[in-house]
């Protein structure tokens, strides 16, 4: 007796050991692959005023490498992290620290272009290859063929600004306040060559120097002079994020409207932030930073599919959005990663000719055929390591920073001379430091849930009633509008509120309808459900027209719920767990003809989907679905207390039990008609397979009876007795670790 006990003990005992184990054997921890390890530096402003920049720099490179290293079998990356505090002393002695550790390939930053251009000179001497994804005077990459730049620099941001000025905001006045640095001259030489070709008047400029003791003073008279003009016209701010924060303070007041615009760093969280400090700010938000236009390299408004994937990423590691410099300098690190790949250095112990060999690499990513596609677009070199890239021109409002209602893009010359003769819109067309750009709307669209109900699980359809409703610029003709999704066509009608006032209107509709969606049941009773909404235009192709998800929400919308007595209503027992909107691309066939052949075989429209996660909470559910396999299991184990001589009993219960759970099995597969194993359905298989050893020891045992063998049946009966609970428990245990 006491060897079963023990043999039972030790049995139970490894059990235990192999769940406890479980998830490293499913993960290979006890396997390391050997990978090169490939050392990259990244430099910037870790501490000091400008911190917060250097953090989204780390926050991005940080994600693309634990994603990186999680996936590649060849190398993994190693950052080493270097403080330049946003001095251009510090960046020099840095930069020698770099270039003096062999290990080191190749380093992304530095941040801004002053201590990028002092840095530069270094890496130049040596030879070490860099990637900035936020430094854009121009002088960074002129003469220094070991640097390249991600975002585009300020030559085409100044022309651009200029020209946006003059054609969307049609202004024939401004007025400049720049930094004396290389980043505010190299924009404002850029932008006043453009200014003088379009015919804007300049009515003053302004030159601060941050480093000058009296800068306090010189920007008091500055504002004081500005206050005093009667027509300042658009204010340009060529502005680091801090300075342009104290100036904007300072002019923003009640009864006093001046168009601001700058360019990358009024867009950075650095200036927000500083903005949010003051008492005004905090009480009413918008209070100083409302109607602040400016250029930014990544709005996810305006972005691809990539770019929402690296955004959810981001807030699940994070759990905030992710900033503009955040998401290029993942792209620079996705770019340095690419490099090296193609540049075929892989086991080379001469790390000096690697960072050459990964210098040609880089240079050799001069097209659209070599580019990289990251998440914030398509990116290429020219010959001078520089790229040009369409920037979007958001604007703040309320503290969210949105898309302006126009934008432009740069387009391809063939595209831009069809449109030309094809199209009367000749505004819509604009040259920018030689690129040629084209017009697009943004229509701001917002869907919110009323009810969900009467779903169909075998049809993976249900019923939807929601408001939606579209904020836009001008004329848009919202009867274009396709429910992709609906099972039958949808039209809007009469709206049930429609605003306008200063060109921008709001209209609002109450729409039902039944829709196709996707239920997933492989986790049944714990199920998450997505119930999609998605809407394109019929006519507007994307290249005119892109849907983007509305962050302001529209007004009056919880009056209108109010006053019909309208509350969020769901599927029984469902919740709503998650919501999300984004705008994706669906791509449509042109039709074709001999007589009338068309140059593309595809148009690409602007689709907005509107995605709600809803999921079953209910314990009631959960534990009736888990009930007849539970009460089979009980009753299973109820026949090994029946003495083991009595077969027939035994295999009566075994039977019973056995077709409790045939006739639930067939029973989720009629009423679950779908392609795949149901997670529960695993367990029935575990307990189909508890049956069929159940069966084997009772004919085991039929036979120990038949030779008399007492003190075995004894043991045994035991044995099994005892074992069976901790089995169900390990089983249970297995699938709850599957589930999560």
């Amino acid at each position: 007796m006491k060897k079963i006990c023990l043999f039972i003990f030790i049995l139970i005992a490894c059990l235990s050991s192999l769940i406890a184990l479980y998830p490293s054997i499913l993960q290979k921890r006890f396997f390391v692959d050997k990978k090169e390890i490939i050392y990259i530096a990244l430099a910037g402003p870790m501490t000091g005023e400008s911190k917060v920049n250097g953090m989204r720099m780390i926050q991005g490179v940080r994600l693309f490498q634990e994603e990186f290293n999680k996936k590649n079998k060849n190398y993994s990356i190693e950052l080493l992290i270097f403080d330049d505090k946003y001095e251009k002393r510090r960046a020099v002695k840095i930069a020698s620290e770099i270039i003096a550790n062999d290990n080191i390939l190749l380093v992304l930053g530095h941040y801004d272009s002053e201590t990028s251009a002092a840095a530069g000179e270094v890496y130049k001497k040596i030879g070490m290859p860099v990637i900035t994804a936020s430094a854009t005077a121009d002088i960074v990459t002129e003469n220094n063929k070991w640097y390249f730049r991600l975002v585009s620099g300020n030559r085409f941001a100044g022309s651009y600004i200029a020209n946006y000025i003059f054609y969307a905001l049609k202004k024939q006045y401004v007025s400049i306040i720049y930094d004396v640095d290389y980043y505010g001259t190299s924009l404002v030489e850029a932008f006043e060559n453009s200014v003088d070709e379009l015919g804007i008047t300049i009515k003053n400029k302004w030159g601060v120097n941050t480093d000058d003791k009296n800068f306090d003073m010189n920007i008091k008279r500055i504002i004081t002079e500005i206050r005093a003009m009667k027509d300042t016209g658009v204010i340009f701010l060529a502005l680091h994020g801090f300075e342009a924060a104290r100036i904007i303070a300072a002019l923003k007041y009640p009864g006093i409207d001046y168009t601001i615009i700058g360019s990358d760093a009024l867009s950075s969280e650095s200036c927000i932030n500083y903005l949010k400090r003051y008492p005004k700010e905090k009480i009413i938000p918008g209070y100083h930073s409302d109607d602040i236009y400016s250029l930014s390299h990544f709005m996810i408004d305006l972005s691809n599919e990539d770019a929402y994937s690296f955004r959810e990423n981001f807030i699940k590691k994070y759990q905030q959005e992710p900033s503009w410099i955040s998401a290029t300098y993942y792209d620079a690190i996705h770019m340095a990663m690419e490099a090296i790949e193609r540049s075929e250095i892989h086991d080379n112990p001469n790390k000096r000719e690697c960072r050459k060999l990964l210098r040609e690499a880089l240079t050799r990513i001069n097209s659209a055929e070599s580019g990289l596609n990251g998440v914030c677009g398509l990116t290429y070199f020219n010959t001078s390591g520089d790229v040009t890239k369409s920037l979007p021109i958001g604007v703040y409002n309320k503290q969210h920073f949105i898309p302006v209602f126009y934008q432009y893009k740069i387009v391809a010359d063939s595209e831009y001379d069809s449109d030309v003769q094809n199209d009367t819109y000749i505004e819509d067309r604009i040259l920018v430091d030689g690129k040629k750009m084209q017009q697009y709307r943004i229509v701001f669209t917002g869907i919110d849930i009323n009810k969900i109900s009467n779903s169909n699980m075998r049809l993976s359809t249900c019923e939807v009633d929601f408001f939606i409703w579209f904020r836009f610029a001008g004329e848009f003709d919202d009867k274009q509008i396709e429910f992709t999704n609906a099972i039958t066509p949808i039209v809007l009608k009469q709206p049930i509120m429609a605003i306008t006032n200063n060109n921008i209107s709001i209209r609002a509709y109450r729409v039902k309808g039944r829709f196709k969606t996707k239920f997933d049941f492989y986790h049944y009773p714990i199920i998450k459900q997505t119930i999609t909404i998605s809407i394109n235009n019929t006519k507007i192709p994307k290249k005119k027209l892109i849907y983007v998800p509305d962050k302001l929400g529209m007004p009056d919308l919880q009056s209108i719920k109010i006053n019909e007595n309208l509350n969020p209503q769901f599927l029984d027992n469902w919740n709503m767990d998650d919501m999300s909107f984004y705008q994706t691309t669906v791509r449509k066939n042109t039709t074709t003809s001999d007589l009338q052949p068309v140059s593309t075989p595809f148009v690409d429209y602007s689709q907005f989907k509107a995605i709600f996660q809803i999921e079953t909470k209910s314990v009631s559910v959960i534990i009736r679905s888990y009930l007849p396999i539970l009460a089979a299991v009980l009753m299973l184990y109820m026949s090994f207390l029946i003495p083991s001589h009595r077969f027939v009993p035994q295999l009566m219960l075994l039977l019973i039990s056995f077709f409790i759970c045939r006739l639930y099995h067939f029973w989720l597969n009629l009423f679950f008609s779908v392609p795949y194993i149901l997670l529960i359905e695993y367990m029935i298989y575990a307990f189909y397979v508890i049956s069929a050893l159940s069966l084997l020891y009772y004919i085991i045992m039929k036979y120990f009876h038949k030779y008399n063998t007492h003190n075995m049946i004894r043991y045994v009966s035991y044995g099994v007795r005892v074992l069976f609970i901790p089995v169900v428990f390990i089983i249970i245990i297995v699938f709850i670790h599957i589930d999560m």
